[in-house]
């Protein structure tokens, strides 16, 4: 009775074995690249330790591309704003840009004791900064808009009709 419990074990063991190298083939990371060969004669370089990496230069820019502007701080720097109203959103445009700033839930209170609160999705102000940024990509090496872009509208408020 007693061998067959050993060979059972030696089964369990062998195959905990074999299930422990596949687990290994699938999730283990990949190991690295090898290293780019020297040319023959040159010194070799050993390679910097992490802490000492060398800066990078800035990148120079590509052709057709749109000066980089600094971002403004969460919250400010708001063009002027167009209202759109429909019969469930109350909705701000920021015309630099494009942005949606605002969404109001027309219907639906934070709260049923507070009917006056209502959910609000995205807001501009900068203790709870949340806005959608758009961005529109041109065919071609046409400049592109990004999100600073000045727009226009045919009126400072739009809304749905019946």
């Amino acid at each position: 009775m007693e061998n067959q419990r050993l060979i059972l074990w030696l089964i369990f063991g062998f195959l905990a074995y074999l299930a422990w190298q596949q687990w290994q083939l699938d999730y283990n990371r990949p190991p690295p690249p090898p290293a780019a060969e020297a040319a023959p004669g040159a010194p070799a370089t050993p390679p910097a330790p992490d802490d000492q990496l060398p800066a990078l230069g800035e990148l120079p820019a590509a052709p057709g591309e749109a000066p980089a502007v600094a971002d403004a701080a969460p919250g400010g720097d708001l063009g002027e704003l167009v209202r759109v109203e429909t019969d469930v959103l109350d909705l701000r445009l920021d015309l630099r840009g494009g942005s949606l700033v605002q969404a109001i839930l027309k219907d639906y209170p934070q709260r049923k004791d507070e009917p006056g609160r209502l959910v609000q999705l995205l807001d501009p102000d900068p203790r709870s900064y949340f806005v959608a940024r758009g961005g529109l990509r041109a065919a071609g090496g046409a400049p592109e808009p990004n999100h600073r872009q000045l727009w226009t509208a045919d009126s400072a408020e739009f809304s749905l009709g019946d």
